[in-house]
C-alpha cells in the first residue's frame, strides 16, 4: 500500500471522529494493514482498531476497552468480550445479522461503530440491566468454572411446570468430566440413554421477575445474598407464591444441592441456567435457612436443555403433543422420512420392514455401505436412538404375517401409519388388510413412479371414501396402473438378475418426496386436510429450470364408486 493511500485512510477515521464531540482521538497511526486510533471518553481510554481498510471482504473494526474502566461502566456482558491475545475486552457493537458490513464505505463503517461506542456507554442503569437478560446465557457461560478439578455439566429436560419444584437428578463422572441429567417425572428414555450414576434431586426455580438480576461473573461470583435475592427478595416477589411456599418448606441435608433457573423474555425462548450450590455441613435445614447460615459457594455450569418443548421454539415451531406413528418400510423412501419424523417431535414410533440392507442403495439410503446385510430397522433404531434420547423406536414383525386380530392390535398403537414400502402390489394388499380390520388411524401412502418421474403422498381414512384403490380406476373404468403415475412406460431399469431389479433415482428425488409427505404429514396433525387427499409432483432432472419446478397436484375428490373396498360407504 502507498503512503498516499495510507494517509487516505488516517484521515477517513480521522474525519469519523469529528463527528463525535465526546470523543478526543489522542493519535492515529497505521502499521502494515491495521489502522489504530487512541481516543478518550469521559477521562478514559480506548482503541479503535481498523483491520485490512482496503479490503471489504476482509475489513473489520474493532473498540477495545480496558478491564478496569469495563468493570467501572459496568457494561453489560452483551458488549464485552474478553481477548486474551490483546489483554482486553472489546466492545461487541454490532448485530451482524441486521447489517452487511462489507456494503458500507470505510467511512461510513467508522462512524457506524463509533455510534455505537457513544449509544453503549451511556446506557442507563435500567438499559444495562435489559442487556444483561438478552445474553445472559452468554455470560452465566462464561463464568462456569471446574468443580474440584472436574469439568462439570448438566442435559437439562425442563418441566412444563411453572412453579418451584424437585427434578431427578443423575451424576455420572468419568475421566475428570462429571454430567448431571435432569429431568421430571414422566420423561422416558430409550434404552441407548439411561442415566447412570448416583440419583439425588435438583431445585427447579422458574423466576417470574428477572429484571435486575446480574448473572456471575468469573472475577465476580454469585454470594448468597444474590441467590436469595431471587428466592427471598425483601423488595421485589421475583417468584410465583406458590413457589416460594414450596422452597420454604424444602428440607436440605447435602453438601452440595443443583439448582435450575429459569425465565421468559419477549421474542425469546426460555432461559435456563444451572449451577451447584455448596455448602458447609449436611445438617438438614429448609432451603432459605440453609443458604443463609451454611453457604460456601455457587458455582455455574454449563448445560444444554433437551425437552421438546425447547426444541421445538428454539426452531420456530409450535410445541405439540407429538402422535404416536408407525413407519412401514425402511428402505430409500422410509430411511429419509423416519429422521424427519423425529425432527417434527415425534418420540413413539414403530419401524418395521423384514428385508436386510445392502451396500448398494447407500447413495439414496440414510444407511452407508458398512450397514451391508444388517437389518434395515434394527440400525435404523440404533442411529436414531443413540442421537435422541427421547426417542423410543419399537421394531414390529412383518404385519402382513398377522392375523386380522393381531394385526388391528398393533394398528391400535398409533395414531399416523405412513406406508412407504416399495411395489404396487405389496401397497395394494396393505390397503385391503388395513381397510378389512378397521382402523380408524389415518394413514399417508407415500411412493415413487419408475424412475423416480413423480413423488406421491395419499392421506386417508378408512372411515372416508377414497382409498390407494381407487387410484386404480377412472370414471369406474379399472387401470393398469395408478391414474395419477407420471410413468409413461420409457423407463430405465436395472437388472439384478434372478428377476430382481431397481428402479434408478437419486436423493434429489428423495428429498424433494420427503418434503411432501413431512408437509402431508403436518397437514393432519395441525387439521388443515380433514379430507382423504391425494398430492402428487412431477420430478423432471432433465434441466435446471424443471429440476427446480415444483408444482404440486392436490386433488381430494379421487373416490371411485366401483372401488370394492372403499366405494361401499
Amino acid at each position: 500500500m502507498n503512503i498516499a493511500m495510507r494517509e487516505n485512510y488516517l484521515k477517513i477515521v480521522q474525519s469519523a471522529f469529528n463527528n463525535y464531540a465526546e470523543f478526543s482521538l489522542i493519535n492515529i497511526t497505521m502499521e502494515g494493514n491495521i489502522i489504530k486510533a487512541r481516543f478518550t471518553y469521559c477521562g478514559s481510554s480506548l482503541i479503535l482498531y481498523v483491520f485490512e481498510p482496503a479490503n471489504i471482504y476482509l475489513r473489520e473494526v474493532l473498540v477495545c476497552i480496558e478491564d478496569s474502566i469495563a468493570d467501572r461502566f459496568h457494561l453489560p456482558p452483551h458488549y464485552i468480550r474478553y481477548d486474551d491475545k490483546k489483554k482486553l475486552s472489546s466492545l461487541c457493537l454490532i448485530d451482524k445479522e441486521q447489517h452487511v458490513l462489507s456494503s458500507y464505505s470505510l467511512a461510513d463503517l467508522v462512524t457506524l461503530y463509533l455510534g455505537q461506542v457513544q449509544s453503549l456507554l451511556t446506557l442507563s442503569p435500567r438499559q444495562i440491566d435489559t442487556e444483561y437478560l438478552k445474553e445472559f446465557e452468554f455470560y452465566w457461560n462464561s463464568a462456569c468454572q471446574l468443580i474440584g478439578n472436574i469439568h462439570v455439566e448438566a442435559e437439562v429436560y425442563l418441566p412444563n411446570l411453572e412453579t418451584a419444584s424437585l427434578l431427578n437428578c443423575w451424576y455420572s463422572e468419568e475421566k475428570k468430566r462429571g454430567k448431571y441429567i435432569i429431568f421430571p417425572d414422566g420423561v422416558e428414555f430409550n434404552s441407548c440413554n439411561t442415566p447412570k450414576g448416583s440419583i439425588s434431586t435438583a431445585i427447579y426455580i422458574p423466576i417470574e421477575v428477572p429484571e435486575g438480576i446480574i448473572p456471575p461473573q468469573t472475577n465476580v461470583p454469585w454470594e448468597a445474598r444474590d441467590i436469595l435475592n431471587i428466592v427471598y427478595s425483601q423488595t421485589i416477589d421475583r417468584i410465583s407464591p406458590t413457589s416460594f411456599e414450596f422452597l420454604r418448606n424444602l428440607q436440605v441435608d447435602n453438601y452440595r444441592k443443583v439448582v435450575i433457573f429459569s425465565f421468559s423474555q419477549p421474542n425469546s425462548v426460555r432461559i435456563s441456567v444451572v449451577g451447584v450450590l455448596s455448602f458447609r455441613n449436611k445438617e438438614k435445614k429448609d432451603l432459605i435457612s440453609k443458604i443463609q447460615e451454611d453457604f460456601i459457594s455457587f458455582t455455574p455450569i454449563y448445560s444444554s436443555r433437551m425437552d421438546l418443548k425447547y426444541l421445538h421454539e428454539r426452531v420456530g415451531q409450535a410445541h405439540m403433543n407429538p402422535p404416536s406413528v408407525l413407519l412401514l418400510g425402511c428402505g430409500s423412501v422410509g430411511s429419509y422420512i423416519l429422521p424427519e419424523l423425529v425432527n417434527l417431535g415425534i418420540v413413539n414410533i414403530g419401524i418395521s420392514d423384514p428385508d436386510k440392507f445392502t451396500s448398494g442403495n447407500a447413495f439414496r439410503h440414510y444407511l452407508g455401505p458398512r450397514s451391508d446385510g444388517q437389518n434395515k430397522t434394527f440400525k435404523m433404531k440404533l442411529f436414531m436412538e443413540i442421537e435422541n434420547p427421547l426417542v423410543l423406536i419399537d421394531e414390529i414383525p412383518n404385519l402382513l404375517e398377522m392375523d386380522d386380530s393381531l394385526l388391528s392390535k398393533t394398528l391400535a398403537k398409533y395414531q399416523v401409519i405412513i406406508v412407504a414400502v416399495g411395489g404396487t402390489d405389496l401397497q395394494r394388499r396393505l390397503n385391503y388388510r388395513f381397510a378389512k380390520v378397521k382402523s380408524t388411524a389415518w394413514f399417508l401412502y407415500n411412493w415413487l413412479d419408475a424412475e423416480g418421474k413423480g413423488s406421491h403422498a395419499l392421506v386417508m381414512r378408512y372411515s372416508q371414501k377414497g382409498c390407494f384403490n381407487c387410484l386404480f380406476y377412472n370414471n369406474e373404468e379399472l387401470l393398469g396402473q395408478s391414474k395419477i403415475s407420471y410413468a409413461d412406460g420409457s423407463e430405465r431399469v436395472i437388472r439384478n438378475g434372478c428377476g430382481g431389479s431397481f428402479s434408478p433415482y437419486g436423493n434429489n428425488v428423495l428429498v424433494r418426496n420427503t418434503s411432501l409427505a413431512i408437509s402431508m404429514l403436518q397437514g393432519i396433525l395441525d387439521g388443515s386436510i380433514s379430507k382423504n387427499t391425494v398430492a402428487s409432483i412431477k420430478n423432471d432432472f432433465s434441466s435446471f429450470k424443471s429440476s427446480i419446478a415444483v408444482i404440486p397436484i392436490i386433488n381430494d375428490s379421487f373416490a371411485e364408486e366401483r372401488c370394492e373396498i372403499c366405494g361401499h360407504l
